[in-house]
């Protein structure tokens, strides 16, 4: 986005849309687009460790410690302290609504997005904080995300 606003130097105005710059200069509107990073097919595309699979099964309390080898994603998620997943539930209204949080995530959070959607369910209602690096999902959903990061590597 940078570069595109950089060769639009001399312009009244910059509109910026979701994947391009409007640029009006002279008189002339230019619309110029940059390439979205598609992550789907690499999302898709994860492949999981049998043996980490293994060893997740194996434990008996559930906990697992962070695999050595983490998926290449543009995305990481940080253990707590007491090195546990930051996944959290909140119930809100008098605990008529349930609310999943992961916390501690450094990087691209629509990643996080597409990966949730793409492994767990499309139809998830989830809202993105940049500012604090938080996931919000609507609905308890604490279990299937802890057993996708575990299984991711996290």
């Amino acid at each position: 986005m940078a570069r595109m606003l950089g060769s639009c130097r001399s312009l009244w105005s910059v509109f910026e849309f979701r994947n391009a710059v409007l640029c009006a200069r002279n008189g002339t509107v230019t619309l110029q687009t940059h390439q979205k990073h598609d992550l789907t097919d690499k999302i898709q595309n994860i492949s999981i460790d049998p043996e980490r699979l293994k060893e997740i099964d194996e434990s008996p309390s559930g906990w697992v410690p962070p695999s050595e080898k983490v998926p290449d994603l543009p995305f990481s998620i940080r253990r707590s302290k007491m090195n546990n997943l930051p996944v959290y539930t909140d119930f809100k209204g008098g605990g008529t609504r349930h609310i999943t949080i992961i916390r501690r995530i450094k990087g691209d959070l629509k990643a996080v997005e597409e990966l949730l959607r793409a492994k767990l369910d499309k139809d998830l209602i989830i809202q993105l904080n940049e500012l604090t690096g938080q996931v919000k999902i609507k609905g308890n959903h604490k279990d299937k995300v802890v057993t996708l990061m575990k299984e991711l590597g996290f």
